[in-house]
């Protein structure tokens, strides 16, 4: 501007204009300084809250940070753990599955285990084996001794609560029924003994490598035989001496015994004791 050009009281003007801006500028900087005084308390008193919130934040993610890793340990040391655990149970579980093979076996052995009614032991078993070969000798004679009539047959217990499998029973051929054994006279009753023990030494015979028993002795009995079973009886003692091949004894007082048998001692009972008297043919 052209500052010649100014009169007096253009510069008054000026003057006053100036002073106000002054004013003005006095006022809006003690505005700013209020303001920024205002703003930097609550700035650190908002960062202080803001770092404590920070300090606490820090220190409790330190804490769960420390609770996760330990967990994670924990959970994997009780992985291990289970895994052992579950590995000892295969294990026992097959174990468990051979011992009950091996229970199952040894029930049977010893005929816990009730199958058709019957408890047979392994034993048992084994011997019925043999039992139905003494059988099947034993009938050769037991059915001549009878005419044919009876036959010795494997039978059942009728008590269930013992062991079975050598249980025997006779078949009526005449009427085609099987009873018990008990059933037969006493005269059959020797019969059959008779005939198993027969069946027995022939069967003994076979399994020992062809070993003879040359000698078989028999204990009364023939006093409960009628007059045709004592005779068939005899007959079948004569056969078993096989041409004097094997020695047959017997023990009997039965008249028709001793008249039936030419070699014999005969004991006598006598006031002064008991002689004896060898008879031979």
């Amino acid at each position: 501007p052209d500052f010649n050009l100014l009169t007096e009281d253009s510069i008054k003007e000026l003057k006053r204009e100036a002073e106000t801006f002054t004013d003005s500028l006095k006022k809006s900087r003690a505005t700013v300084e209020a303001c920024e005084k205002s703003v930097e308390g609550k700035q650190r008193e908002d960062v202080l809250k803001i770092n404590e919130l920070i300090d606490s934040y820090t220190s409790e993610k330190e804490k769960w940070d420390n609770l996760y890793t330990a967990g994670d340990r924990s959970l994997h040391n009780n992985q291990n753990i289970y895994n052992s655990v579950e590995k000892l149970k295969n294990d026992f579980e097959e174990k468990l599955r051979v011992a009950d093979v091996y229970e199952n076996l040894k029930k049977t052995a010893n005929g816990e285990i009730v199958s058709d009614n019957s408890k047979i032991t392994f034993e048992r078993y084994i011997m019925g084996s043999y039992f139905e070969q003494v059988l099947y000798y034993a009938n050769l004679r037991f059915s001549k001794m009878t005419g044919g009539r009876y036959e010795i047959v494997r039978g059942e217990s009728r008590d269930k609560r013992i062991s079975a499998g050598l249980e025997i029973s006779v078949r009526d051929n005449f009427n085609n029924k099987e009873r018990d054994i008990s059933s037969l006279s006493g005269g059959e009753s020797f019969q059959a003994s008779l005939a198993l023990a027969l069946g027995l030494s022939d069967i003994i015979q076979q399994r020992n490598g062809g070993i003879r028993l040359d000698s078989i002795f028999i204990d009364e009995g023939f006093g409960s035989l009628d007059n045709d079973s004592l005779a068939s009886a005899i007959e079948t003692l004569n056969d078993l001496t096989g041409n004097g091949n094997r020695l047959v004894g017997i023990i009997s007082h039965i008249s028709e015994l001793k008249n039936s048998i030419g070699n014999k001692i005969e004991v006598v009972g006598t006031k002064s004791g008991s002689s004896i008297k060898i008879i031979t043919d």
